[in-house]
């Protein structure tokens, strides 16, 4: 009888170990952001990445939005912002050979561009 009782208390220990949090993570996430670089108020903003994205109903010029929290988001994404009245897209052909973000805080800079069509594009910083 005393073998079962020390496996059932070892499993036990085992999954409780397993369904808790590891103490000594610290920041293992990864937050993201938007900052407006353009000189445009932007609005109805989206970018989506595979599984994800996030949104945000409007940023001014050089303002910056709050951090979130997210599993699995990408150095990029397919942009949709409307500014001056028009919609402005980016959109990425592919995610061939991409990794998500690794853990740690992220800015997507939206700028101006005169290389892409819709004259808008999009930078990732890391922050410090």
């Amino acid at each position: 009888m005393r073998p079962l009782i020390r496996t059932f208390l070892a499993l036990l220990v085992v999954l409780s170990i397993g369904a808790c949090d590891n103490p000594l993570a610290v920041g293992d996430g990864v937050e993201v952001r938007f900052r407006n670089s353009t000189s445009m108020t932007l609005t109805d903003i989206s970018l989506s990445w595979p599984g994800g994205g996030m949104q945000l109903p409007q940023l001014a010029p050089g303002e910056v939005s709050n951090y979130e929290a997210h599993d699995g988001a990408y150095a990029y994404g397919a942009l949709r912002v409307t500014g001056n009245g028009t919609v402005r897209r980016l959109q990425p052909i592919d995610y061939v050979g991409e990794s998500p973000l690794s853990p740690g805080k992220y800015t997507y800079v939206i700028v101006s561009s005169t290389y892409f069509t819709d004259g808008i594009d999009l930078q990732l910083e890391v922050a410090n």
